[in-house]
C-alpha cells in the first residue's frame, strides 16, 4: 500500500502537477512518513547508536575529527527533545529545502528535478542519511559554480567544507570546481581514468589501504579500511560503470537534443563536464565496492539539466524518447542499487508509527 502511494506520489509530481515551488515540501513529506513507518531498516544500526554515543554524559566532540558538524547536528536535536528518529525527519525537510533552493538558484523545474529524485536515489538516500545530507550541501554549493564571479568559489569551498565535516568522503567533489571551463580535453581526462584504472589494479590493495592511514583519521581508518571493507567483484564494477554511462550518455542527448543559445549551451557544458569527472570515482570500486555512492550526485546534477530543458513542459517527439530513456535508466539504477530486503521491503513496510522523542 505506502508504495502505491510514493508511486502516485512520483507520478503526479512527474506528469501532473504544474510546476510548484513547495513540491520539495511534498516530497519530503512523503519520504519524512516512510520513515516513521517502519521500526527498522538498513542502517539504523549504525547512526542510532553514534547518535546516542554522541549524546552520553561522558562524551565530548573531538573537533579535530573531520565529522564535527555531524556530531553537532546529533547534539542539537537531542537538545530539544527528539530521538534519532525525530533527527531523521528533521534532516529530510532541511536537506530537500537544500536542494529546493538549489534547483531554484539554476532555474529547474522543481516537479522534475524531485520526481526523478524520487525514481532514484531518493529512498536510498533515506538509508544514507549522513551522506545524503553532505550531498544535498554539495549540490548547493554546485549552484555557485556557475555565477561569474570570485566569491561564487569562496562560497562553494565553504559549502564543501562543510559537508565534508559531516561525511569526509565528500572532500572527493572538489573537482566539481573544474565545471566552471566551458571547454574540457576529454582525450587527456579518458587517460587520465585509465592510467588511475591501472594504478590501482597493479598495486596491492594492503598498500593503498596502508597509504591512507595518513590521510584520514585513526577512527575513519578503521571504520573504512579495516572493519567494513568490501571489495568489488568484476560484475558490480561494470554495472556501476553502466549506472554512470547511463548518465553521461542522456546528459549528452539533452544537450544535443534541439539547437539552444549560446548561453544555455555553456550551461548544459558545465554540467555534462561534472558528470564526465565523475568518472575518476569508479577505480575507487577496487578498493570498497561502497565508492559507488558518489555518482548519485551526477545523478542529481542530470536530473539539474533535466529540469532546466523542460522548464515549459512542453513535450515533443525528441523530449519523450528521451524522457522514457532517461525513466528506464534510474528505474535500472534502483534495482542496482537499492537492496530489496535490506532496503525497499522494510521502507514500504507499515510496522506502526515509531516513536521520535527521546
Amino acid at each position: 500500500m505506502l508504495i502505491i502511494l510514493y508511486l502516485l506520489v512520483s507520478i503526479y509530481i512527474l506528469f501532473i502537477k504544474k510546476n510548484s515551488k513547495f513540491t520539495w515540501l511534498l516530497v519530503a513529506g512523503i519520504i519524512a512518513f516512510l520513515s516513521i513507518t517502519t521500526n527498522f531498516y538498513a542502517d539504523l544500526d549504525n547512526y542510532g547508536p553514534l547518535f546516542d554515543y554522541y549524546n552520553s554524559g561522558y562524551v565530548d566532540i573531538n573537533f579535530s575529527t573531520t565529522n564535527f558538524i555531524w556530531a553537532l547536528l546529533c547534539k542539537l536535536f537531542y537538545m530539544f527533545g527528539f530521538n534519532y528518529r525525530g533527527m531523521v525527519i528533521g534532516l529530510i525537510f532541511i536537506n530537500y529545502y537544500i536542494m529546493h533552493m538549489a534547483a531554484k538558484k539554476l532555474n529547474c523545474n522543481e516537479n522534475i528535478f524531485f520526481g526523478l529524485f524520487m525514481i532514484f536515489p531518493a529512498i536510498i538516500q533515506l538509508v544514507q542519511l549522513k551522506f545524503f545530507t553532505a550531498t544535498a550541501l554539495v549540490i548547493y554549493a554546485y549552484s555557485f559554480l556557475f555565477e561569474d564571479n570570485k566569491l561564487s568559489i569562496v562560497k562553494f569551498l565553504l559549502l564543501l567544507g562543510i559537508a565534508a565535516s559531516i561525511h569526509s568522503s565528500n572532500i572527493i567533489f572538489l573537482f566539481l570546481i573544474f565545471a566552471r571551463k566551458n571547454k574540457f580535453n576529454n582525450k587527456a581526462f579518458f587517460s587520465l581514468v585509465i592510467i588511475l584504472f591501472t594504478l590501482i589494479i597493479t598495486l596491492n590493495l594492503n598498500s593503498i589501504i596502508n597509504i591512507s592511514q595518513y590521510f584520514v583519521s585513526r577512527q575513519q581508518y578503521s571504520r573504512y579500511f579495516v572493519n567494513t571493507i568490501t571489495p568489488s567483484s568484476n560484475l558490480w564494477i561494470i554495472l556501476i560503470f553502466l549506472s554512470w554511462l547511463g548518465c553521461y550518455l542522456v546528459s549528452l542527448f539533452i544537450s544535443k537534443s534541439q539547437v539552444f543559445e549560446e548561453e544555455t549551451n555553456k550551461f548544459f557544458s558545465k554540467h555534462i563536464i561534472s558528470i564526465t569527472l565523475l568518472l575518476m570515482t569508479i577505480p575507487l570500486l577496487f578498493i570498497d565496492r561502497n565508492m559507488h555512492r558518489f555518482l548519485e550526485v551526477g545523478y542529481m546534477i542530470l536530473f539539474i539539466m533535466s529540469g532546466f530543458w523542460l522548464k515549459d513542459r512542453k513535450m515533443n517527439k525528441n523530449r519523450i524518447i528521451i524522457m522514457v530513456l532517461l525513466i528506464f535508466v534510474l528505474f535500472f539504477n534502483a534495482y542496482v542499487y537499492t537492496p530489496y530486503e535490506s532496503t525497499i521491503k522494510p521502507i514500504f513496510s507499515y510496522d506502526g508509527f515509531v516513536n521520535i522523542r527521546r
